[in-house]
């Protein structure tokens, strides 16, 4: 019989309790760290397309006078440069004008406006 009766853990059992839970602690801080990171790029790519549809917008309303035109304007998060090319649609009462951004997002914008 053992007179000692011992309350605890043994070293093993802690050794392993603190591997698993630094395993644990690693992946959710890697795992966080990428939400945050990518949720920041999602957002730039959504407010720069926003900009971009808004500043479209805009152009449909003003007089066009080429065929093309390079434009910059600035905004909260600095100059955003982007060509703006005016086409021909089967339709002859509309046209197709098309925003390429130089250097934010490689997605182009098209809208289409009646001629005055």
């Amino acid at each position: 019989m053992n007179k000692y009766k011992h309350n605890g853990f043994t070293i093993i059992e802690v050794i392993v309790s603190v591997t698993f839970f630094s395993i644990i602690a690693s992946s959710i801080y890697l795992m966080s760290s990428f939400l945050i990171s990518s949720n920041k790029i999602i957002t730039e790519d959504y407010i720069s397309e926003i900009f971009y549809r808004s500043y479209m917008e805009r152009f449909k309303t003003t007089k066009i006078s080429s065929k093309n035109t390079n434009d910059s304007v600035y905004s909260f998060d600095g100059k955003k440069s982007f060509n703006i090319k005016i086409k021909k649609t089967p339709n002859p009462n509309v046209l197709s004008i098309i925003l390429i951004p130089k250097n934010q997002i490689k997605k182009t914008i098209i809208a289409y406006r009646r001629k005055f």
